[in-house]
């Protein structure tokens, strides 16, 4: 058999074989990638490649600087402004005193945000990691404010996201709300809009504990948390990394990655925007109390900026009522 050493020829067969595997795995976002970039695809495709890996193996990847200065100064002006917002703001207390707040919508409207959660540069990359075409789930603002706490318990977002539990009134008037996603082929983008530091609560990690699938969850304060015992052995075999963000910042993080955040005791606002998806042959069964929404007709990148700030009214984004929002949080099991 022929042999070649010429590094120049292998590096085009391993190049050539890493896109046939892309294709055949994800076909209807590599042939997009491919189409949008033109000569310079094969060099994206490497780097998708590169993040899908670093995806399955560890649970998140976080991509620095994914949305520009110019495009962030939009988001974050949207987000300060809309007043519907803070007339719908959900406060979640946790098991130390503190406060957590955070709005909740379910439809990513033609707005500003829509601009963004919609955006090709999003909803390529959601799709390259789950390997297929996603819906919007939901999206929420994540605000600490300084010297208010506000702790999230370990916790993984399919175990909200599996069976939510809620205890309203007596034991007798206990109703259960289920989300009925079938799989966890979901994920969350977390944007950060303000720098996120150990000392205004940002998010650590369990490295790879994604992997130990889902776990059962408790009800701790407002908040759910994963078993504590399970959370105490997955601490022995995983790194807990800190993800310390700086404003553009996007950690896209598995359903089922155990995370959690201290409390914010710094004079720093924490500020962070968190849009979660799905696959689209994974949506609720039934009984869908938070909806999920195509994000097609995709926008352009350039969308943002050229729009400017555009702001939906609360239904045209179907916020998630604050009263209903905390019931629905809890569990009525107690740790």
């Amino acid at each position: 058999l022929a042999c070649t050493h010429n590094p120049t020829m292998i590096a085009v067969g391993l190049l050539q074989g890493l896109l046939r595997a892309a294709t055949r795995r994800y076909p209807a976002t590599i042939r997009g990638v491919a189409a949008a970039h033109g000569q310079g695809g094969q060099r994206l495709l490497a780097t998708a490649s590169e993040d899908v890996d670093r995806f399955s193996k560890d649970g998140y990847i976080i991509k620095r600087s994914f949305l520009p200065p110019a495009d962030l100064a939009v988001v974050q002006e949207a987000l300060e402004t809309d007043s519907s917002f803070r007339q719908h703001e959900i406060s979640l207390n946790d098991a130390s005193g503190g406060q957590t707040k955070l709005s909740l919508w379910s439809k990513p409207g033609e707005g500003t945000l829509g601009n963004w959660i919609r955006s090709e540069r999003l909803i390529r990359k959601v799709e390259q990691l789950l390997g297929g075409n996603v819906v919007h789930y939901h999206s929420k603002i994540l605000l600490k404010y300084p010297n208010q706490g506000g702790q999230w318990n370990w916790h993984q977002d399919y175990g909200y996201w599996y069976a939510l539990v809620c205890a309203c009134g007596t034991s007798l008037n206990r109703r259960k709300y289920k989300d009925y996603f079938l799989t966890p082929d979901m994920l969350t983008v977390f944007l950060a809009v303000d720098h996120c530091t150990p000392e205004n609560g940002c998010m650590t990690v369990l490295k790879g504990s994604h992997l130990m699938g889902r776990v059962d969850h408790w009800s701790k304060g407002d908040q759910q948390g994963a078993d504590l015992e399970r959370v105490g052995w997955a601490k022995q075999r995983y790194e807990e990394v800190i993800c310390e963000l700086h404003p553009g910042d996007c950690l896209f993080f598995h359903s089922n990655l155990l995370h959690a955040s201290p409390g914010n005791y710094s004079e720093h606002r924490r500020m962070a925007l968190g849009s979660s998806f799905t696959r689209d042959d994974n949506v609720q069964l039934k009984d869908a109390y938070i909806p999920c929404h195509p994000v097609r007709p995709l926008k352009s990148n350039g969308q943002l900026v050229a729009d400017g700030v555009v702001l939906d009214s609360a239904s045209d984004k179907q916020l998630l009522d604050p009263t209903l929002g905390v019931k629905k949080a809890r569990k009525d099991e107690q740790n």
